[in-house]
């Protein structure tokens, strides 16, 4: 099912970060639902974990019954959903943010994919039918399942893909942030592990007592 936003239009972005204002049926969605398709949709999908976001979401016309009745089906527990991001200004409030990118290896070969907050402390992408995830906060030896499985789809060797270099889509303006380089190290340094928990710890305080 989809809710419709007042006069069946969406904002598109901020007044500071816009993106080209497409028709919206607003709607939850699992997990799996995750696609190319999905981020040529809408470029920004967040994870909902707050209360808070449903007064925001309200404020972008979205019917209340209609959500939070959507939300007891589909937000149970540890299973979270997710949904577009009409407003990127609440971007930096929200725990996690799925941001469409195109990414490109270190020998060439390019990917749809998304980077998860500004800071793109993780990426994934889709080869084929299967979605491929790295967190930089990970030592190496904890993700090599899936290097062989990168490396299975793509018949090369993790030293010809790494690093992966990401940018924003075109019809997207994220300030300065528009490319990136994702690196994944054997040992990530103590200071990277406890900054993106303080990063963590800071949007959920944020986002409970200051409404994002």
């Amino acid at each position: 099912m989809c809710g419709y936003l007042e006069n069946n239009y969406c904002r598109g972005g901020s007044k500071t970060r816009p993106y080209p204002v497409k028709p919206l049926m607003f709607r939850l969605i699992s997990r799996d639902e995750f696609s190319p398709q999905l981020f040529e949709e809408y470029p920004v999908w967040s994870e909902h974990y707050d209360y808070f976001e449903i007064e925001e979401i309200v404020s972008w016309g979205i019917e209340r019954d209609w959500l939070q009745k959507e939300l007891k089906e589909k937000h149970r527990g540890n299973k979270h959903c997710y949904y577009p991001l009409l407003d990127l200004d609440c971007l930096y409030s929200r725990m996690r943010a799925f941001i469409k990118v195109d990414i490109t290896t270190k020998n060439g070969k390019t990917f749809s994919g998304y980077v998860v907050n500004e800071e793109a402390y993780a990426v994934g992408f889709f080869i084929e039918s299967e979605e491929i995830i790295f967190n930089k906060n990970m030592p190496l030896s904890w993700q090599k399942e899936t290097i062989k499985k990168l490396e299975d789809l793509t018949r090369s060797k993790y030293k010809s893909l790494f690093p992966l270099f990401y940018e924003t889509d075109s019809s997207l303006t994220l300030g300065k942030k528009s490319t990136g380089v994702f690196r994944l190290k054997k040992h990530p340094h103590l200071y990277t592990r406890i900054k993106a928990n303080l990063l963590n710890f800071f949007r959920s305080w944020r986002s409970r007592y200051l409404g994002g």
